[in-house]
């Protein structure tokens, strides 16, 4: 991004961030509890085990305080607070604080926005179907996208009202990207992987764990629980590919695989496409592998993969040398289609050529990301929200100025002769959709 990791992005990260006994250069206070899993998968071993054959290093955290992902094995953080077995995400760290602290927050749910409403570039509004299906009209003075790098640009270029704002500014949806994936399934010999919870009565027993002790092994553990971050070369440096062993094997609609009662899967994750694709108004192409850098390091790590097979951790453990499944996919981490420079003001995070509107997701980012997204773009959103909340506070201090002008004159408001009428107070009304 335009920003300074150290000066604008860490800042803003350890706000968000809580874990226990972090490193100084991690956040310990914030709304979103970081941990790793405390149920380890019995997967775990044998893979690291492997790399480790393989000559992969074993790191203990991913993102050191320079903020620069390196090479190397390890175990992957998730948003789950093993306090309570809890999941954290916006919707529980924000929205429902704010509603059950009964601040001035509407939250209207089950609605879809439709069309952004306005004249002359300037927003007033979003047009939207409610959970009934009926169209509704929500005002608004600011209108903040955060729909995914496909709808927020799809909402801009949808809008009527907007047409020549759209027409002026061609990059929007152009600069696409979405990190594509190989999936490679094999089957194992233990029936120790999470294909067991195909089975209905394995799915009732872990409920009834869950439901007698509020916790249970099958939601403190993490279908992610081992990654690599590979280079080129299988060397030390700038990660290419993020290969993750996830303990089961399902197909890309996700149901589990019916070709082996038990099974595990490496996902391997180009983890910065050079290929570029497009959205549209009513569609979306990633344009995967356009660029022969893409197909050459996919093809590479694809490669290293398969040569796990053959290393003494794992040929006790996979039924066989060779995949019984491979199969591509997208995985959903995209962005650029809105990005910084290009459409979207770094300054304010606003939309070029529009008034009152902003983007913060990941549609923001102009390149994809080695490491997690997620944390660069709540992070970004802060900075955003910092940049909203400065201007109301200067506005307020202007009015507030305004007032007490107002106020030393008893016989003078707004130009006007009027001493029976005096400005005290004055309330500005922040309403979030």
């Amino acid at each position: 991004t335009p920003f300074n990791f150290k000066k604008d992005i860490r800042p803003a990260l350890q706000e968000i961030e809580g874990i226990e006994n972090s490193l100084p250069h991690r956040g310990k206070y914030g709304k979103f509890f970081v941990s790793r899993p405390s149920t380890i998968s019995p997967t775990y071993r044998p893979f690291s085990e492997a790399l480790i054959e393989k000559k992969q290093a074993y790191i203990i955290d991913f993102m050191n305080e320079t903020g620069i992902v390196q090479t190397g094995i390890g175990r992957p953080e998730v948003l789950i607070d093993k306090r309570n077995c809890q999941g954290h995400s916006t919707l529980r760290s924000y929205l429902l604080e704010a509603t059950n602290l009964r601040r001035d927050v509407t939250v209207y749910t089950g609605v879809k926005a439709t069309e952004l409403l306005g004249k002359g570039g300037k927003i007033h509004g979003i047009s939207a179907i409610d959970k009934d299906g009926k169209p509704i009209t929500i005002e608004a003075r600011r209108v903040v996208l955060a729909a995914n790098a496909v709808n927020s640009a799809q909402l801009i270029l949808r809008s009527k009202d907007f047409a020549e704002q759209v027409a002026s500014l061609p990059a929007i949806g152009q600069n696409f990207f979405d990190k594509p994936r190989v999936v490679l399934q094999y089957k194992a010999l233990h029936a120790d992987t999470h294909q067991m919870f195909d089975s209905p009565v394995t799915r009732f027993l872990a409920f009834a764990e869950w439901q007698a002790k509020g916790r249970g092994n099958a939601v403190t553990s993490s279908y992610d629980d081992m990654a690599l971050f590979w280079g080129p070369g299988g060397q030390a440096g700038k990660p290419a590919v993020k290969v993750t062993l996830q303990p089961f094997a399902m197909n890309n609609l996700g149901a589990f695989s019916q070709e082996a009662d038990h099974a595990l899967q490496f996902t391997l994750e180009l983890l910065q496409p050079t290929s570029r694709g497009l959205v549209t108004a009513t569609d979306v192409n990633p344009n995967y592998y356009t660029t022969e850098a893409d197909k050459a390091t996919m093809a590479e790590a694809v490669a290293f993969v398969k040569s796990l097979s053959s290393t003494k951790a794992l040929q006790g453990y996979l039924a066989g040398a060779e995949p019984f499944a491979e199969f591509e996919e997208g995985s959903g981490l995209s962005g650029g289609s809105l990005a910084l420079g290009s459409v979207v003001d770094p300054e304010n995070f606003s939309v070029k050529g529009f008034e009152g509107l902003h983007a913060a997701d990941a549609s923001v980012l102009p390149h994809p990301m080695i490491g997690c997204s997620i944390a660069t773009t709540l992070a970004t959103s802060t900075l955003l929200s910092r940049s909203l909340t400065d201007g109301a506070s200067k506005l307020a201090a202007a009015q507030k100025l305004e007032i007490e002008k107002a106020n030393s004159h008893p016989g003078k408001v707004g130009g006007q002769d009027d001493s029976s009428e005096r400005v005290h107070s004055s309330k500005v009304k922040v309403t979030y959709y």
